[in-house]
């Protein structure tokens, strides 16, 4: 993964002998606890039955649609027993959470849904063993119903829950787009001291969390001062003569928990990350109490030699700061290195070489996430309908992407104004003095539908609408209101000259026709029973 022999790692300090190689903290993390959960053979048939019972709940429409209307009937009960509060987006009914391969955040979702929605879930399982079509579906539903209402997943449904709750709130922190390397460390730090104490101190309110939890949903809870009995439960089995909340307690609860401690260790090596260390000697927390001269400038001669040369001068403006920074305002209560870089620029101290140093600092990466999103939004940007899109312009768009933060905060009509002044860069390019409004009516709203008549005048030319006013003569409509002899003689000696070749007897016809049309109610009567519209009415009756 890292690529430090052939890969990508090796081609950049092919190219750049100074750069240095920082691991994804948040890939970091999804290695470790995936360690986590497949080492623990509880943990990994928790997840096992989890993904399965998630999968028979959703595997159809009707069963969804079953799910959410128990879920609708139970938050009905609730809220007429005064157990929820009504509001506006509140109770919502959603579906079951399945669990990703790559982001470990999904599996605690996954959790935290199967908890809210665990008598739901009951419910349809309960309604598939009931009414099932046939005998696999039934017995796919009475092994996840089972295996749902046990102690041990009930058991490992909670544990997990409070620990992954830990864990994720590092894992989103490890997503956003702006984070230094040693508040990520300082994060990492404050998870593993959470899971200590929850080690340490955590298993009586964990305990009674979990009783209530089953109590609550009538799950069968074990007797847990009795003996616990591995295997078969023959006594030339048993090893340990142990209680079963003693077995549940160290075999399952500090064991899951240490296994985590281990691969975070393991992979979250401060001691290790020399780099890491000296740059927490720049942390400006809690009045500079991690400032250390010493590390600093063993910082700058190990990492940064031609960034900052002279040691000496270092030392000198490190001395100073250290003197003057609690006496400066601007630099107290300071958090993260970015606060402290921006006091940097805003007072404009004469410590250059600090400066420069944290800015270096500040370059090292925490987190991929920000670049793997980068690459995913490439394909909603340049799609198979725009696959010819030039390296520019994807850059510019990736680049609008990327900072959308900052380009929502610009109004798009200044925007608009400042490109249609500049022009070409050259006020005496500029040949109309036009105001923008003037522009965009004339050079813009005019111009596209003066184009649209122009191009409907072309394609319906004129010999086209004569045929077609010709044509009218021949309207029945309100009694015959656009007869026009004339009309209708010009139409057959224009268009038809082949099949009305003597005029004069079409001539005669219709002055007959005109003539009696007054009594002949027979046809207007007709006429009228059939719709009386159009010249087709007119051929039918004929």
């Amino acid at each position: 993964m890292c690529g430090e022999w052939n890969g990508l790692q090796a081609l950049f300090l092919e190219k750049c002998p100074y750069a240095y190689y920082v691991h994804c903290f948040a890939h970091r993390l999804q290695l470790a606890l995936n360690v986590a959960a497949k080492d623990v053979g509880v943990v990994y048939l928790f997840f096992q039955m989890l993904t399965s019972i998630i999968n028979i709940v959703d595997l159809s429409t009707k069963r969804v649609s079953e799910f959410k209307s128990i879920q609708e009937v139970e938050a009905m009960e609730q809220i007429a027993a005064g157990e929820l509060e009504t509001g506006k987006g509140a109770n919502q009914t959603c579906n079951l959470q399945r669990a990703g391969a790559t982001r470990w955040s999904s599996r605690y979702y996954s959790i935290k849904n199967l908890m809210k929605l665990y008598n739901s879930t009951s419910s349809v399982l309960k309604n598939m063993i009931d009414n099932g079509l046939n005998g696999k579906i039934h017995g796919e539903a009475l092994g996840a119903s089972k295996a749902l209402r046990s102690f041990d997943f009930a058991f490992c449904l909670l544990l997990l829950d409070k620990t992954m709750k830990i864990t994720n709130a590092l894992c989103k922190s490890l997503q956003e787009q702006s984070q230094e390397i040693i508040n990520a460390m300082n994060l990492v730090s404050s998870m593993k001291g959470h899971l200590k104490k929850l080690r340490e101190d955590g298993w009586v309110d964990f305990f009674a969390s979990v009783v209530s939890f089953c109590d609550a949903h009538t799950i069968d809870a074990p007797d847990f001062s009795a003996r616990h009995m591995e295997g078969t439960g023959r006594l030339s089995q048993q090893q340990n003569c142990v209680t079963i909340e003693h077995y549940y307690r160290v075999e399952i609860f500090n064991a899951i928990i240490d296994l985590q401690l281990m691969e975070l260790n393991s992979r979250f090596n401060e001691q290790t990350r020399e780099l890491l260390i000296l740059s927490s000697a720049l942390d400006p927390r809690f009045d500079f109490q991690s400032f250390d001269i010493d590390k600093i400038c063993c910082l700058a001669e190990k990492f940064y030699p031609h960034d900052v040369p002279d040691l000496n001068d270092l030392r000198d403006q490190l001395e100073h700061f250290e003197y003057q920074f609690s006496e400066l305002s601007e630099f107290q209560d300071l958090c993260t290195i970015s606060e402290l870089c921006q006091e940097f620029v805003n007072t404009r101290t004469p410590f250059l070489l600090i400066e420069r140093l944290v800015r270096l600092v500040m370059t090292l990466p925490v987190s991929t996430a920000t670049t793997e999103r980068a690459f995913s939004a490439m394909k909603l940007i340049k799609n198979r309908l725009r696959s010819k899109m030039s390296d520019d312009f994807l850059a510019d768009l990736m680049t609008v992407h990327i900072e959308r933060e900052i380009v929502d905060a610009i109004y798009s009509n200044s925007v608009i104004d400042e490109f249609y002044a500049s022009g070409t860069g050259r006020l005496s390019q500029q040949q109309n003095c036009v105001t923008i409004e003037h522009y965009y009516r004339v050079e813009i709203f005019n111009a596209i539908i003066d184009l649209q008549l122009m191009e409907l005048n072309s394609r319906f030319n004129e010999q086209t609408r004569e045929l077609l006013v010709l044509s009218s003569a021949l309207d029945p409509r309100f009694d015959f209101q656009s007869f026009d002899i004339d009309k209708i003689c010009c139409l057959a000696e224009k268009f038809y000259p082949h099949d009305v070749p003597d005029l004069n007897d079409l001539r005669d016809q219709l002055e007959h026709f005109e003539y009696q049309l007054l009594k002949m109610a027979s046809l207007l009567g007709i006429l009228v029973q059939n719709g009386g519209f159009g010249l087709r009415s007119l051929v039918i009756c004929y």
